[in-house]
């Protein structure tokens, strides 16, 4: 491990075009920046003065030399440049005195979300003009403390506030409308909201002061779900979300960084038998996923079935496996949650023929036999 950045540090970003360039933050928004991995630096690039303690800085993925921080209690800065130049670019409404406090902005829209205490702001201009989509009531007992813009719908952004009492605690905003999304949460201060970037869905995790917690925001009937095994009960006050490799980072307020796979409510692994067939065999629409390994020797008979199989590892069809002219069967691989991709098609059985499916390990590999 190499240490690039020193003890104390605040924020940090790398360009996710190219891992070796990146910046770092301390106390007050000092800001430097490293275009070759660390073995040199260029320094002093924050915004003329001094920012809040905790400054927060926000690149816009799709422009990453595009930055935008809270600044001097009243403004938002932003540079086009990677930090050479900064201009102010709003100021926080007369008396108000709230810094920014959180900024957001997605790899699959250029919509910017800036969060003060007491308010929520959006811009779909790189900035340029700014309107409220939030006003927390009351913020001095019950702030905001963080906004997330939501990964593929511009309109969605989620807010937690803070606050030991029953005030919100999660907001979940979509264009000139809010909705308060706390439901079962323990009325404690909730820090920060991370959501997966999978587009349509709304897996959403929360961090507050005990730990982290979990809901399907389009199915928030189970309400929020403590993640708790083997997590300390501890603070946390940062999220994020590497989907590519299925899991979760939290840091804590005092006990390092923790990190998990994602929450799945799929089982490992499914044997699917025409006795556990709920059915029996006339399956109308079906649709399993297991995180590992899916087996059936299962059948699929009348007119109008749509069965779908879907394993992060294998799915295994086995003897017995029997698909009838009329009906469609799609197989394949993706982790829990994901949507099957078939760079073309998807696997759809539907012959004029009775087909028998002897064995589907990839979405790649496919082999049938006629009857």
């Amino acid at each position: 491990m190499i240490n690039l950045g020193g003890g104390d540090g605040v924020d940090c970003m790398i360009n996710p075009h190219d891992k070796d360039i990146l910046w770092v933050s301390a106390q007050h928004g000092a800001l430097r920046k490293t275009e070759n991995g660390g073995q040199t630096w260029i320094d002093n690039l924050r915004p003329g003065g001094e920012g809040p303690f905790v400054t927060t800085y926000e690149m816009l993925l799709n422009y990453p030399d595009t930055m935008f921080c809270g600044w001097n209690k009243d403004s938002i800065q932003r540079t086009f440049n990677g930090g050479v130049n900064w201009t102010k670019i709003n100021m926080i409404a007369s008396g108000e005195d709230q810094p920014v406090i959180s900024i957001s902005t997605s790899r699959h829209h250029n919509t910017i979300y800036a969060a003060t205490r007491a308010r929520v702001l959006k811009s779909t201009n790189f900035g340029t003009s700014w309107s409220t989509v939030y006003t927390a009531t009351p913020f001095n007992t019950s702030g905001i403390t963080s906004v997330t813009a939501d990964s593929w719908n511009s309109e969605i952004c989620y807010i937690t506030r803070g606050g030991y009492n029953a005030n919100p605690k999660v907001i979940l905003v979509n264009g000139a409308s809010s909705a308060d999304a706390t439901l079962n949460l323990p009325a404690i201060p909730a820090n920060v909201i991370a959501v997966e970037d999978v587009n349509g869905s709304a897996l959403t995790y929360v961090g507050n002061d005990m730990g982290v917690f979990y809901i399907n925001m389009l199915d928030p009937s189970s309400g929020w779900i403590f993640l708790n095994e083997g997590f300390p009960n501890v603070i946390v006050r940062d999220l994020e979300i590497y989907q590519s490799h299925g899991i979760i980072r939290a840091a804590t307020f005092g006990r390092g960084i923790w990190e998990s796979g994602l929450y799945s409510s799929c089982a490992l692994d499914l044997a699917l038998t025409p006795g556990n067939d709920p059915n029996f065999g006339f399956p109308g629409f079906q649709s399993y996923e297991a995180s590992n390994t899916i087996t059936s020797n299962r059948f699929i008979v009348g007119t109008s079935g749509d069965v779908t199989y879907k394993a992060g590892d294998l799915v295994l069809l086995t003897d017995g496996f029997l698909v009838v002219e009329g009906n469609k069967f799609i197989a394949g691989n993706a982790a829990c949650e994901i949507n099957l991709s078939f760079n073309g098609g998807e696997y759809s059985v539907a012959a004029a023929a009775i087909l028998k499916v002897l064995h589907a390990k990839s979405s790649d590999e496919k082999l049938m036999e006629t009857n």
